[in-house]
């Protein structure tokens, strides 16, 4: 393969490093796409003389320091995609990284990435494990479904994802805010619907018989509850940035800038213009 013949991989890892930062950003995108190919992802390995746990160090690296958007957006959306590649005992390190620090990135397409990434999660562990069965088996799988989901919500606790989550409902960016409380709306009815589940099977009241405290499913639930998610969704829906609404108003606006922008370039409109086309 003359990929591999001609150290593609190599110079695609260098790129990272680049003094470019829409450089970087492009690497990223190329490495992500790279290790969707095995033969490809040994050659990258090979040739570097990494590991996988040195490529992700890597990227948490660039997440962390890079002072350019671009590459920490990549950064990210690489994590997400390639979250199959990650060694289980790399990821407590990662959950700590995207929950403590970029979660509080400036950038606020990094945050809508950063969402994203909890979601890829939440649908993995909870939200796309259902399977049909047949009737005679309904009442045993609910039971086992509501084992199931209390065990995957603590190991989702654990990822400190909630607690960012909610965050991130109050960031300042409202596009921010939408795409989090959609996420956490979805994860309330879910869970509403588990509980009530779990109840008719009885397998959370026979929890309740040695143990008076609330599984962490519940806790979630009742703080989801306590938020009204579509009061505050319908408050952030008409705060939105109008652009974010309809991206063809940018185009207009700064075709009508160019247009009807005033000659003389000390006027108080000019700046105030240009600096909402930017």
């Amino acid at each position: 393969m003359w990929m591999l013949s001609g150290h593609l991989c190599r110079y695609v890892y260098q790129a990272l490093e680049d003094s470019n930062s829409y450089t970087r950003a492009s690497a990223l995108t190329c490495l992500q796409k790279l290790l969707n190919s095995c033969e490809l992802t040994a050659g990258l390995l090979q040739q570097c003389h990494i590991t996988m746990d040195d490529v992700y160090r890597k990227v948490l690296r660039i997440l962390q320091e890079d002072t350019e958007a671009f590459p920490r957006r990549e950064c990210v959306s690489f994590i997400t995609k390639t979250w199959h590649c990650v060694h289980s005992g790399f990821k407590d390190q990662i959950y700590e990284i995207l929950a403590e620090g970029t979660s509080n990135d400036f950038d606020w397409e990094v945050k809508m990435k950063l969402v994203e990434f909890w979601e890829m999660l939440i649908n993995q562990e909870l939200l796309m494990t259902d399977v049909k069965l047949p009737s005679y088996a309904v009442q045993s799988s609910e039971k086992e479904q509501a084992i199931g989901t209390i065990q995957n919500i603590q190991e989702l606790v654990k990822t400190k994802c909630f607690d960012c989550l909610l965050r991130l409902l109050d960031d300042y960016d409202q596009s921010v805010c939408e795409k989090a409380c959609l996420l956490m709306i979805r994860l309330k009815d879910y869970l509403a619907d588990v509980l009530q589940d779990s109840l008719t099977s009885n397998s959370l009241a026979k929890k309740r018989k040695t143990d008076d405290s609330p599984t962490d499913m519940e806790s979630i639930y009742e703080k989801l509850k306590a938020l009204d998610l579509t009061c505050r969704l319908l408050q952030v829906s008409r705060t939105c940035d109008e652009y974010d609404k309809n991206p063809m108003s940018l185009l207009e606006d700064m075709l009508s800038y160019q247009t009807d922008r005033p000659h003389d370039l000390t006027s108080p409109h000019h700046d105030t213009n240009a600096v909402d086309c930017y």
